[in-house]
């Protein structure tokens, strides 16, 4: 419980910058930490706190001390890191950009996995990770990285003016490509990631919340790992300003 209420901590220190907003003012510009700086300062208070509850909890557990914080470790920076972005691409440019943003990622991280399945049942021949992954191919990564790229691009050229008054004009060609092939290289390496420790957890599912779609993490293995990637991307014009 404890571990789950830290590694939410983290996207909800990246927030802290929108509470200026409630009052009708900007963010500081001068501010030495800025918006990303919130993110770090709660990883390393929830380290701290893990460790606290360590040396107040120490002698009733005695050989599991490490084995604890490496998983909460685990659990903080592998969950409440990549989270804390969600809250920065959603929060990039004006409202509506940042709203088109994160709806955007999202569409093209999640069109990855149903281009490579699709792909992969059609004209899958390769296996990629055949003891990790059995049914991901080659031909599948293609389909999901082809999928990802045509709903970046379509997400450039309709969605976004549609939504953003001030952004008419198409964003380039190379910004729909790089971004979908970012968030779908990124998207199947946290596919991957998740299904490395349901191996060796023996796990079919990643929890039972979520009844058929095999659990939370399920659902957001990809997310997670795109992220980062995603606000580098954003960040970058990949979708113009």
């Amino acid at each position: 419980v404890l571990t789950i209420a830290l590694a939410t901590s983290i996207p909800l220190a990246a927030a802290i910058p929108l509470l200026w907003s409630l009052t009708g003012a900007d963010y500081p510009a001068n501010c030495p930490m800025g918006r990303l700086g919130w993110i770090p300062i709660a990883a390393t208070a929830a380290m701290a706190s893990s460790l606290l509850k360590e040396m107040l909890t120490y002698g009733k557990n005695d050989g599991t001390v490490i084995f604890r914080l490496l998983a909460s470790a685990f659990a903080i920076i592998y969950v409440g890191i990549p989270f804390a972005f969600f809250v920065l691409i959603r929060d990039l440019n004006a409202a509506a950009w940042g709203f088109a943003a994160l709806i955007t990622w999202v569409a093209v991280t999640k069109s990855t996995d149903a281009g490579a399945y699709f792909t992969g049942k059609l004209f899958g021949r390769h296996k990629i990770f055949p003891k990790l992954s059995p049914g991901k191919t080659w031909q599948g990564a293609i389909g999901g990285c082809l999928a990802a790229i045509t709903v970046a691009y379509a997400s450039a050229t309709f969605f976004f003016p549609w939504l953003v008054s001030d952004a008419a004009r198409p964003a380039p060609l190379w910004g729909s490509l790089i971004f979908g092939i970012v968030c779908a290289v990124f998207g199947m390496f946290g596919d991957l990631a998740e299904s490395l420790v349901k191996r060796e957890a023996n796990a079919k599912d990643s929890g039972h919340l979520l009844p058929g779609l095999g659990g939370v993490w399920d659902v957001t293995d990809s997310l997670i790992a795109t992220s980062v990637p995603a606000f580098l991307c954003l960040a970058a014009g990949a979708f113009g300003n």
